[in-house]
């Protein structure tokens, strides 16, 4: 159920939003969106509130070579355009031998949030990406 979580997770946001980065022999993916662009069972599924308070950061790594599925060490920050820290917290979510990480956080008001991201695959090095995401709060 969880792999299908990321999967959906995956598709639901569409390339233009996801993105990934090359980490030597690794590729790492990963998307920010609002649990209420979920299907609701997703969310219930994976215990996160479906409203679009609820932000989700989803990252996960593989083998370039084969696309094996790789643990990792994952960190983040988000932030506000103003600078105001937003806590996120990381859960490693493992299904059928596929390990993905799940980072909640609450979005404050509608607007952009900065995301700064250390991702390092086990087996490899240290990669960095910063991203904004848009998020709307009716």
């Amino acid at each position: 159920m969880k792999t299908l979580f990321v999967l959906a997770l995956l598709a639901l946001v569409g390339p233009a939003l996801a993105d990934s980065m090359r980490a030597g022999d690794f590729i790492v993916r990963y998307n920010a969106l609002s649990a209420d662009g979920l299907p609701a069972a997703s969310a219930k599924a994976q215990g996160v509130a479906h409203t679009p308070e609820q932000g989700l950061l989803n990252v996960s790594a593989s083998r370039i070579a084969n696309d094996e599925n790789v643990e990792a060490t994952v960190k983040a920050k988000v932030t506000t355009l103003t600078g105001e820290n937003v806590p996120i917290t990381f859960r490693r979510i493992n299904e059928a031998g596929s390990t993905s990480y799940l980072g909640t956080f609450t979005v404050p008001s509608s607007g952009s949030l900065h995301f700064s991201l250390d991702v390092t695959p086990k087996g490899g090095t240290t990669q960095h990406a910063e991203f904004n995401q848009d998020f709307i709060v009716d």
